[in-house]
């Protein structure tokens, strides 16, 4: 558990991130603004921890972006599909690292 003010107010960013990503799911704008919050704050980022799961963010959302531009090119559902379950799953096993204190997971 991050134990100083600093280190407590860069996990609360954390939260923050994961908290707006997950509601890109329903509002996809706050994902964006998620994704801006990430890239604007990790480079300022103490703790190596708070770092971490910055970066699992950033990488989240590209992809997911990435396979949902896929799925407008080519007009697959399969590919809107798999960009939703992509950032739900990847928003989730980060969320749950954060909330046992844990690095996120490696991929």
């Amino acid at each position: 558990m991050p134990v100083g003010s600093e280190s407590r107010e860069e996990h609360r960013l954390i939260l923050l991130g994961y908290l707006l990503q997950s509601l890109g799911v329903l509002f996809g704008v706050t994902a964006i603004i998620g994704a801006l919050i990430n890239h604007v704050r990790c480079p300022h980022l103490r703790d190596p921890f708070c770092r971490q799961h910055c970066r699992w963010q950033i990488i989240s959302f590209w992809v997911a972006l990435a396979l949902a531009a896929t799925a407008l090119l080519t007009g697959s559902g399969m590919w809107l599909w798999a960009a939703l379950i992509w950032f739900v799953y990847r928003i989730a096993r980060g969320w749950h690292a954060l909330t046992r204190h844990a690095p996120p997971p490696r991929w």
